[in-house]
Parts: structure tokens; C-alpha cells; sequence
């Protein structure tokens, strides 16, 4: 008997969720993931090198006109949209507040939490 080692998030991905993934990695972002949280909400994290050095804000306006191309019924689902630079993702030796953020972040994202739906 074998036991994936596919993480958690992996295994719920959808429809939906791959509809999303391929419309933002068509409109050239570096990597992009997405699953069903629950049965109303969807996360994204787009992981992309010209994230680095922008706000939270300015980042999902870079995003979000190309979520224009997602059905309007699937897009209302995206709760979360997590946009990191790549370099904020590693663990360093000295890791700033923002680095940390980050990182809880995409642990979430990663090893989501049980939802109350």
C-alpha cells in the first residue's frame, strides 16, 4: 500500500481551481496554484520574481485584471489571493518581520487549516 506525499492543497484542487491557475499562468505569471477551500471559497498563490519590492496593494493590481478572464461565478469564490516574490518565500538566517508574514502565509496556503463549512 503506497502513501502519497502530495501535499494536502494538491489533492484539493478542482475544475475551478484549474480554470484560475491556467487563465494567470496564460497572462505570464512565473507559478500559479489554486484549490477549493471549502465548498464557497477558492485560494490562489501566484508566485512571480516582479512581486519583489511592491505592496500587498500594488501586487494584486498586477493580478487583478486578469482574473477579469475567470467566469464571474468562480471568480466571486477567490477568498484568498497570495502574491509573493519567490526570494520571500525562503527561510534566511535572519528573517525579517515581512519574511515571517510571508512564510505563515503560504503555511496556511500550503497546510490549510479545517474549514467550518
Amino acid at each position: 500500500m503506497s502513501q502519497s506525499t502530495e501535499p494536502r492543497w494538491q489533492t484539493m484542487r478542482t475544475e475551478e481551481s484549474c480554470i484560475v491557475e491556467t487563465v494567470l499562468k496564460e497572462a505570464g505569471f512565473h507559478q500559479v496554484d489554486a484549490y477549493r477551500y471549502n465548498p464557497g471559497s477558492i485560494r490562489v498563490r501566484v508566485i512571480d520574481p516582479r512581486f519583489a519590492n511592491l505592496s500587498e496593494d500594488e501586487r494584486a493590481d498586477l493580478v487583478e485584471p486578469h482574473l477579469k478572464r475567470v467566469p464571474e461565478d468562480i471568480r466571486r469564490k477567490i477568498i484568498m489571493l497570495l502574491a509573493f516574490a519567490p526570494e520571500e518565500l525562503e527561510f534566511q538566517s535572519h528573517p525579517t518581520t515581512t519574511n515571517w508574514k510571508f512564510l505563515f502565509l503560504n503555511e496556511e496556503f500550503e497546510n490549510p487549516s479545517p474549514s467550518l463549512l
